[in-house]
């Protein structure tokens, strides 16, 4: 299933944010770390940055879906963070990510 649209919900589950799935914003560090054990390319091309991102994504997709088929749509952000390291900055007051499929 795709994922649509990712919700940055506060304490009280108050959207802060909200991005289309494909417009994340994954830390530009991230990128190059993974461009660096992909390709061994510490500044990547277009080419390079664009087939990490499309890695990165479909390992967050294919969580979000394994926790969809057990019934939730949401995320502790500390949750992602433990799976994913610092791959995305929340913001201030970020609590948890609720994903739509």
């Amino acid at each position: 299933m795709p994922v649509k649209n990712i919700s940055f919900l506060n304490g009280r589950k108050e959207v802060l944010r909200r991005f289309k799935f494909t417009s994340l914003p994954i830390s530009e560090q991230v990128i190059i770390n993974k461009s660096i054990e992909f390709f061994c390319d510490p500044e990547p091309c277009f080419i390079h940055r664009s087939a990490v991102l499309k890695r990165l994504l479909a390992e967050i997709e294919d969580y979000f879906n394994s926790m969809a088929l057990s019934g939730s749509s949401e995320i502790n952000c500390s949750a992602f963070t433990e799976r994913f390291g610092d791959m995305i900055n929340f913001g201030e007051g970020v609590e948890s990510l609720k994903f739509d499929v």
